[in-house]
């Protein structure tokens, strides 16, 4: 059997360029830190997302309503410890949450009452709570 060489010539040079085109893609590591948590007094800590990661995990707000001099939200916004303590996510600034303890002084329908937490107009975490419950308690780290 005999091969043309002009064919394994350009059989040569073919696969020679997809290997420069291949090395001219790879694509540099980038060594930054989606996530950052920092123990502050108290005991709580903050966490502090670079932006892509507050979008990736689908974070949301709501903001606390006082009604008649109870302070509301959505329950969905309520996360539990291991040893069942209330809290919530706040969001003093963008990308930044820190945990805050409530106390829950009822529930209705999807409605928690509270007496103890962020006052009215404070924005707390209603979707990605959970998800930042486990960046502080370093699942997967």
């Amino acid at each position: 059997m005999q091969y043309n060489s002009r064919w394994a010539v350009a059989v040569v040079v073919m696969a020679a360029l997809s290997l420069v085109g291949c090395s001219e893609a790879v694509v540099k590591e980038v060594k930054s830190t989606p996530a950052t948590v920092k123990k502050m007094d108290g005991g709580i800590n903050r966490i502090t997302l670079v932006e892509s990661s507050t979008k990736r995990l689908g974070i949301e707000f709501v903001e606390v309503k006082s009604q008649g001099g109870k302070l509301e939200a959505p329950y969905d916004v309520v996360v539990y410890d291991n040893f069942g303590k209330e809290w919530v996510y706040t969001s003093p600034e963008p990308n930044v949450f820190t945990r805050t303890p409530i106390k829950i002084d009822s529930v209705v329908g999807d409605t928690l009452y509270f007496s103890e937490g962020p006052p009215a107009g404070t924005k707390m975490v209603i979707s990605g709570a959970a998800e930042l419950l486990g960046i502080e308690a370093g699942v997967g780290q």
